[in-house]
């Protein structure tokens, strides 16, 4: 749409709800797939946002990856942490290492919070 010459403006009224449930296509694999997908044609479409777009994505993705680790879920832990990872990418490099750190302390505070 911005592409197309509509402008945005910030509306601070929620205008829309909804919830999350564990049979919600939010979480399904083929879900997780077109996020990422979906993320790469940004990035690519608008390289000097990416900072910005990458860490839209990958704080989210962060945030599930903590959930699946508390869950013991290993699949699901494993697809988080590769979502997580192809974000880390296309964050600037002066950024990465900062996304390593914010991994690897969301890992481990899941990780102390199973016990």
């Amino acid at each position: 749409m911005l592409v197309a010459g509509f402008s945005d403006a910030y509306v601070s009224t929620p205008l829309c709800q909804w919830r999350y449930h564990g049979e919600s296509s939010s979480f399904s694999r083929r879900m997780r797939q077109s996020k990422m997908d979906y993320a790469g044609k940004v990035l690519t479409r608008y390289p000097e946002h990416h900072k910005i777009l990458a860490e839209r994505f990958f704080r989210p993705a962060r945030m599930r990856l903590y959930s699946a680790i508390k869950s013991r879920d290993r699949e699901l832990s494993r697809d988080y942490l590769e979502e997580s990872m192809y974000y880390i990418r296309h964050l600037p490099l002066r950024a990465r290492p900062r996304g390593y750190v914010q991994l690897l302390l969301r890992i481990a505070r899941a990780v102390l919070s199973r016990r």
